[in-house]
C-alpha cells in the first residue's frame, strides 16, 4: 500500500523519515515534489527526484529517466508491489506553500503530491502529516517576518485540518513522538499498514536510525542535525531568541490562531 507523510520544513520529519526507512521491506523516497527536491546542503550531495534516489540509494534502474514525476512515483510503486515492499513517499511540502525559486515565488498553497498521488492510487494511498509546535517551527526558520511566515504555514495547516475531518489523514506530533519515540512510531506504522514486531521498533529507535544517511532534510549523508548529536530520540528544549522575538511571537494573534488549533500552548 502506498503512503505519504507531509510535513513543513523544520517540523522534526527527517528524524521520523529515517526511522520509517530503516524498517524492513521499506522504501522511501525522501523529500520530493513535482517542483523539485528537498535537500541538506543545496546542491551538496542531494538527489531530488525519484529517478535519482532509487538510483542512487536503492541500486535500481527502472527506466525511469525522461518520465514526469507522477509516472515515476506510478513506476516506483509497481515495483514495490511486485516485490512485496512498501512504498512510502515524504513530500517536500514547503515547496507548496512558501515563495521559492522553484515555484517561481508564486505557491500554489495546495498540497501537489497528494493530489497526484490520490490520482494514481486513490483509496490505497495512506497519508499522514507530522507536525509541530509552530513556534518552535518559526524559530528553526530563523525568527523570519512573522505575519508572512503565518501566511504560509496556516494556509497548510488548514489543508491538514480539513483533510483530518474529512478522515482522510491522520495527524501525528513530533513533540510526542520524542517524548515516546517506540509508542508513536508504532501508532504510525500500524495505521500505514507496516506489521512491525516490537523488537524491530525498539533496534530501529536505539540505534539504527542514527546511521541512516539515504535521506534529505536538514540531516543529509555528512550533515548531521542537532537531533542526531545527542545520539537519541529526545525532547529538545527550546531555542533561546532574545526579548524582542519573545514578545514578537508572544503576541502574534496568528501562532495563537495556530497553536490552538494543534493543542499546542500559546506563548513562548
Amino acid at each position: 500500500m502506498p503512503s505519504l507523510m507531509l510535513c513543513y520544513a523544520r517540523s522534526g520529519g527527517t528524524i521520523l523519515n529515517k526511522c520509517l526507512a530503516c524498517l524492513p521491506n521499506v522504501v522511501m523516497l525522501s523529500e520530493v515534489n513535482a517542483l523539485g527536491g528537498g535537500w541538506g546542503k543545496e546542491g551538496k550531495d542531494s538527489s531530488t527526484t525519484p529517478y535519482q534516489q532509487m538510483q542512487e540509494w536503492y541500486g535500481a534502474n527502472h527506466g525511469m529517466e525522461g518520465l514526469d514525476f507522477s509516472e515515476q512515483l506510478d513506476l516506483v510503486e509497481n515495483d514495490c508491489w511486485l516485490q512485496d515492499n512498501h512504498f512510502i513517499v515524504r513530500d517536500w511540502t514547503t515547496v507548496d506553500f512558501t515563495k521559492h525559486r522553484y515555484n517561481n515565488n508564486n505557491p500554489s498553497f495546495k498540497l501537489n503530491t497528494y493530489n497526484t498521488m490520490l490520482d494514481l492510487f486513490g483509496e490505497n494511498l495512506k497519508t499522514f502529516a507530522f507536525v509541530r509546535d509552530s513556534i518552535d517551527v518559526w524559530i528553526s526558520r530563523g525568527c523570519p517576518d512573522i505575519d508572512e511566515f503565518y501566511f504560509s504555514y496556516n494556509s497548510y495547516l488548514n489543508y491538514l485540518l480539513l483533510l483530518q475531518k474529512e478522515d482522510k489523514i491522520q495527524i501525528f506530533k513530533y513533540e510526542e513522538f520524542c517524548g515516546t519515540p517506540k509508542t508513536i512510531l508504532t501508532e504510525i506504522t500500524n495505521y500505514l499498514g507496516i506489521n512491525c514486531e516490537p523488537y524491530i521498533i525498539n533496534k530501529v529507535v536505539d540505534e539504527d536510525w542514527m546511521y541512516y544517511t539515504k535521506v534529505n532534510g536538514d540531516t543529509q549523508n555528512s550533515y548531521p542535525a542537532t537531533d542526531y548529536r545527542s545520539k537519541c530520540i529526545s525532547p529538545l528544549s527550546r531555542k533561546p531568541i532574545g526579548r524582542v522575538n519573545v514578545d514578537r511571537i508572544n503576541n502574534s494573534k496568528h501562532m495563537i490562531l495556530c497553536n490552538n488549533a494543534l493543542g499546542y500552548e500559546i506563548n513562548y
